[in-house]
């Protein structure tokens, strides 16, 4: 097996066709991100390029697959050269190699992954990514009417569960909730949560 995607190759694995066996994710410096979907087994792989899906001018791109959104599809992950990342959702279905990966839009430094399940009973988990690490980040939630109803410190590039509580420690009515994720100076795109009792 012979690949050569140029220099500062970054390679991974991820079964991104759900087909039980590990395909080749590569980042590189001359190709951007590529796929190679293993058409062998897994004790004997055989990749081969997936025309179908390239990056192009991302340039020393480290990928990484993984299920973000709890949705079953794999999403991608990768790093960039000029230190940020990029997200890209999997909206295919069923089969998730194609052009239907589409880009998240970041806000700022701030990117909303999503937050699963929602709607919600109980808990929902909200991803998020940010470029930015020199300060606080916090969680706001606010009602329809735009009333804080919960704010929280969040940690960088991580997952935030919440129970539906409200600033008060009660829990709060069904409804649609909006989400920004900010740290004093710029702040997120608005997600929504739908919670229902």
């Amino acid at each position: 097996m012979n690949i050569d995607v140029g220099n500062h190759s970054a390679p991974a694995l991820g079964d991104l066709n759900g087909d039980g066996l590990q395909d080749l994710l590569v980042g590189s410096e001359s190709e951007g991100l590529s796929i190679y979907t293993n058409n062998g087994t897994s004790d004997s792989p055989d990749f081969s390029a997936n025309p179908s899906f390239t990056i192009d001018g991302i340039g020393r791109t480290t990928p990484i697959a993984i299920d973000m959104n709890n949705d079953g599809r794999p999403d991608l992950i990768s790093g960039t050269l000029q230190g940020g990342l990029r997200f890209y959702a999997n909206n295919t279905d069923p089969t998730p190699i194609g052009d239907e990966w589409i880009p998240a839009q970041p806000s700022n430094g701030i990117t909303l992954l999503g937050n699963y399940p929602n709607p919600f009973n109980g808990e929902t988990v909200i991803r998020f990514t940010t470029s930015i690490f020199n300060h606080s980040l916090y969680i706001r939630i606010y009602n329809l009417d735009g009333e804080l109803v919960w704010e929280d410190k969040v940690q960088a590039n991580s997952a935030y569960h919440w129970d539906g509580t409200g600033l008060h420690g009660r829990s709060l009515p069904s409804g649609m909730y909006f989400y920004r994720i900010s740290n004093g100076f710029v702040r997120s795109g608005a997600g929504k949560l739908m919670l229902l009792k």
